[in-house]
């Protein structure tokens, strides 16, 4: 079986590319899976495991892009894909023996509610069956790719599969916040507190810290060092 991990990127995160090379890529066994990069237009590829898209390469076009990457996919081959963040850190070994190809759909459940339930958009599989579904796939109005997944996945009667070991990684809140809260700072509300389970191989950063999409690039980059030097390098 042929397992495409298809790394969502785009032209502006070529440092994200470099620090996924740096680490984990590397150890992804070649004889099951690939690792490719995608990118939309506009982007140019540098690198021969960079491949650039017909589809919109800004955020607000996620669903288009991932439609193209699985379409790209069955042409090329892929029994199963995929869709992976730029900033997730995974343990390539774990992560290719933990049973996925079982499942026509497979990730971490983001809601505590009964089917259809979307996965952690960070990281999610889909076998043949279900790439070809969303390959013709009309697309959303919106850029919520895993509700979209969902959605047409469950038309079709396939629901995802929970899978506990991919883990949605907060970083410490005194690394970001100082203590002294300005006196009319709003009060955001806490994540739950979490712990990955025994045997997690994926860890996606969402550092919430301070606010939705305002963390520095370069602190996400090195919040991912650090995950990688305390899990993946033990696991060498």
């Amino acid at each position: 079986m042929r397992t495409l991990i298809a790394v969502v990127s785009c032209a502006a995160h070529a440092e994200y590319r470099k620090a996924i090379r740096e680490t984990w890529l590397p150890l992804v066994p070649k004889d099951n899976a690939d690792v490719l990069f995608f990118m939309g237009r506009g982007s140019t590829a540098v690198c021969s495991d960079e491949i650039v898209l017909d589809c919109d390469d800004s955020y607000l076009g996620l669903p288009e892009k991932v439609r193209a990457i699985v379409q790209y996919a069955l042409k090329g081959g892929w029994d199963y894909v995929f869709k992976c963040d730029n900033d997730v850190v995974l343990l390539p070994s774990k992560f290719l023996a933990s049973g996925y190809e079982t499942a026509d759909f497979v990730g971490h459940k983001n809601s505590s509610k009964e089917d259809p339930v979307p996965p952690y958009g960070f990281l999610y599989g889909l076998s043949k069956r279900s790439m070809q579904i969303i390959a013709e796939a009309e697309l959303p109005r919106d850029n919520w790719d895993e509700g979209w997944v969902r959605t047409k996945l469950y038309e079709h009667g396939i629901t995802l599969h929970h899978d506990p070991r991919y883990f949605l990684h907060f970083g410490n809140k005194e690394d970001y916040v100082s203590k002294r809260r300005p006196p009319r700072a709003p009060i955001r509300p806490e994540p739950p507190k979490i712990v990955p389970v025994d045997g997690t191989f994926a860890w996606c950063l969402y550092i919430p810290w301070l606010g939705y999409k305002n963390l520095p690039h370069e602190r996400n980059i090195q919040e991912f060092h650090k995950i990688w030097s305390k899990e993946g390098l033990r696991c060498q």
